[in-house]
């Protein structure tokens, strides 16, 4: 209890909510209040369990001027290739197309300089038949011929790459805004898809390596479309591979159309032979 606890006057004990003193009548200037409780200290916050520290945005390749340029590339293929969910959560959804784009250049171009010069030495055999039976003169001539067009087509290449990048990244971030699966804008996907060009090099594996580098690039550019857009891996599977599936269809389609239209021409081509006959 608070503020006189007994009268002044006559020193009767007040009881709370008394105005007058109960034994000599006198008036009391303040009411008696029950003391408060003391309030207890609100608790300090505590931080959110189970939540991961955020990682901070970071490409070896774009960190070039501090590594070195071949130590940003190696780090980056590795990084992309060998560990992609790490990778992609890290990689900006901005900062630029000339350093992913330069990267998915340099990758793809050598894995296309590997493919020629598997096709160039696997082909020395049927060369070497094709020269028993032309002659030197003749081979020689028809090999340059061929040199010189797989020359051409390295030096062209950069520039289809280019278009091919750019054209594959429309495509995927058109159908991420048509299903309304975009949550940032065409560089978000145009990095995704560069950074998913490292396993291009597998075609210095003879053979088979070119399709295990197609295959796996595929599911890096998922994976890639998953982190960097912010979606589900389902819908970046629909992303990436829809537009494959409707190449598939089309054509599946475009060749039912040519062997039944070749069909008819040889049919008809019989059965006119049979009549003149």
């Amino acid at each position: 209890m608070e503020y006189l606890q007994n009268c002044p006057n006559c020193g009767q004990p007040r009881q709370p909510g008394d105005r007058f003193c109960s034994n000599c009548g006198r008036p009391f200037e303040e009411p008696v209040r029950d003391a408060e409780p003391a309030q207890a200290p609100s608790p300090k916050p505590q931080p959110p369990e189970n939540v991961a520290p955020q990682q901070s945005k970071y490409v070896a390749w774009e960190d070039r001027q501090n590594l070195g340029f071949f130590e940003a590339l190696w780090q980056t293929w590795k990084e992309s290739v060998i560990y992609p969910n790490r990778f992609f959560s890290r990689v900006p959804v901005s900062g630029g197309l000339a350093a992913p784009l330069l990267y998915a250049l340099i990758i793809t171009w050598l894995s296309y300089v590997f493919d020629h010069l598997y096709s160039w030495i696997f082909s020395g055999f049927w060369q070497g038949i094709l020269g028993r039976y032309l002659g030197s003169e003749e081979a020689m001539f028809k090999y340059g011929i061929y040199g010189g067009s797989d020359l051409v087509s390295l030096l062209i290449a950069p520039f289809v790459i280019i278009v091919l990048i750019f054209v594959v990244s429309g495509i995927y971030h058109l159908l991420a805004l048509i299903f309304g699966w975009a949550q940032h804008g065409f560089e978000a996907t145009f990095r995704a898809v560069s950074y998913s060009a490292g396993p291009f090099m597998f075609a210095a594996v003879p053979m088979c390596g070119s399709l295990i580098g197609v295959v796996w690039a595929v599911v890096l550019t998922i994976i890639g479309v998953k982190h960097t857009q912010e979606t589900t891996g389902g819908k970046a599977t629909v992303v990436v591979l829809l537009p494959w599936f409707l190449c598939c269809c089309i054509i599946s389609l475009l060749a039912i159309i040519f062997s039944a239209a070749m069909f008819g021409i040889v049919r008809e081509l019989m059965q006119s032979g049979y009549h003149n006959y």
